[in-house]
């Protein structure tokens, strides 16, 4: 079951400089970056590097950031069958600026089963809009035709497969291994260009027009609207 460790940091002074998770700790030890000065708390033995001064002053005052989090699901406050859930899905995140990239613990919290399945059908008519908006349409028969590539090539280009007639009508000839590597990789999506995904071609839009801001506010936003969570940490809409 997902809970958090709530593991403190520790600068070289002893000044407190946030919380992190118990594989993070066991990585500061690993490497020699630090010391064990008490059960979950780790010392640093560098001055680490503060990329943003007021932006660290500005944390250093929200209890978000330097109260321990509570194991419990933000919405019905279970304690049972936790799961990290990520209010920006991992396949629209990826593709994020790096400073936006990996700092979004805020984005990452505690939901029980329950409430996880829940959100799930509103999470996917979210992605829907996404694609309306954007005019991003299936083609469903790319997407077949790409399965039956994927498919073939871990047949080890078997021609006696039934896939292989499959993708031949598609083709017009016997396909190649390199056609099949190719037919594997393709997006069944039409209108989203050279990108590999709906997920880029709408993270790159907001992100040339500057507004990817923006975006993770419709996720986070999205959210609240609709699970009415009564268990948020503290501080945590001022992290937004």
């Amino acid at each position: 079951m997902a809970k958090y460790d709530n593991c403190k940091i520790l600068s070289p002074d002893g000044s407190f400089l946030g919380y992190c998770n118990q594989r993070r700790l066991d990585m500061y030890i690993k490497k020699n970056l630090g010391s064990l000065v008490e059960d979950k708390t780790v010392q640093l033995n560098y001055e680490p590097k503060i990329r943003d001064l007021d932006d660290f002053t500005r944390k250093m005052n929200n209890p978000y950031y330097f109260e321990p989090l509570k194991s419990q699901c933000v919405v019905c406050s279970s304690s049972n069958h936790l799961i990290f859930f990520h209010l920006i899905p991992k396949d629209y995140r990826k593709w994020f600026p790096e400073n936006k990239k990996t700092h979004n613990n805020k984005d990452v919290m505690l939901l029980c089963e329950k409430c996880h399945q829940y959100y799930g059908y509103y999470l996917n008519k979210l992605r829907d809009d996404f694609l309306r908006v954007y005019n991003i349409k299936l083609d469903q028969n790319l997407k077949t035709v790409r399965n039956y590539a994927k498919k073939l090539l871990l047949h080890e280009f078997n021609e006696n497969h039934r896939y292989f007639a499959k993708i031949t009508e598609h083709l017009g000839h016997k396909p190649s291994h390199e056609d099949l590597e190719k037919l594997s990789n393709l997006s069944p999506y039409i209108g989203i260009n050279e990108c590999s995904s709906p997920c880029e071609y709408i993270v790159k839009r907001y992100i040339s027009k500057d507004k990817i801001t923006d975006f993770e506010e419709i996720w986070r936003n999205y959210f609240v609207e609709v699970m009415e969570p009564k268990f948020l940490p503290e501080g945590w809409v001022e992290t937004k």
